[in-house]
């Protein structure tokens, strides 16, 4: 991280947890009521170490569930087997799963966010269901650390316009995201609690460096 300078927060694209037609519980009182009633029940990930796959772990940590790891490789074939009932639950990027939300083959229990997505309006966060917990992806833009900073701001001015615009921030929100568009400072705060946040993930989850 020493390595690089952060110039602008651009976008946040939080992971929602989905189950599959197998799992009927409809919210996350009736989730976490099935996963203590089925121990063992399965969570999918597209790769081990990837952020799906230590938010699986974190919410499994922070319910106090006996939960089952099965990674994939990629989110395709993550997704055909969740909703195909090979797998129970998952937590998977909210751009991913919305058109399979939609479609009614996977069914949203609550949004790892700080507020509810306009994209899905009556999906609860984690915290409003009663488990205070978040978790998602960002794009953000940074520049070696040795870049004049001079030369970081007036890229941060650039694209704070950029993504201001209101057909970017169209796009954003299309992709089920939240247009973020915070300066130096700003990521600065977000890394810190961001890293902070993911150590504890990677600690519960045993993940290590192969």
């Amino acid at each position: 991280v020493k390595d690089f300078a952060p110039i602008n927060l651009s976008a946040i694209v939080p992971l929602v947890l989905v189950v599959g037609p197998t799992v009927p519980a409809k919210d996350l009182p009736e989730l976490l009521a099935y996963a203590r009633s089925h121990p063992g029940a399965t969570y999918a990930s597209p790769g081990n170490g990837s952020p799906q796959h230590l938010a699986g772990a974190l919410f499994k940590s922070k319910a106090g569930l006996e939960l089952t790891h099965v990674p994939y490789k990629g989110d395709a074939p993550m997704l055909s087997d969740l909703m195909g009932g090979q797998v129970q639950m998952a937590f998977v990027t909210l751009s991913s799963a919305l058109p399979h939300i939609k479609s009614g083959k996977l069914r949203a229990i609550a949004l790892a966010h700080s507020k509810r997505s306009p994209t899905l309006p009556n999906v609860p966060t984690f915290t409003q269901a009663g488990l205070p917990f978040q978790a998602a992806t960002w794009f953000g833009l940074f520049s070696p650390a040795t870049m004049p900073s001079g030369l970081r701001q007036k890229i941060n001015e650039d694209v704070t316009r950029i993504v201001a615009e209101p057909a970017t921030r169209a796009s954003i929100e299309d992709l089920g995201g939240d247009a973020v568009n915070e300066g130096p400072k700003e990521f600065s705060a977000f890394i810190a609690s961001e890293s902070k946040r993911w150590a504890e993930a990677v600690k519960v989850s045993g993940a290590q460096v192969d």
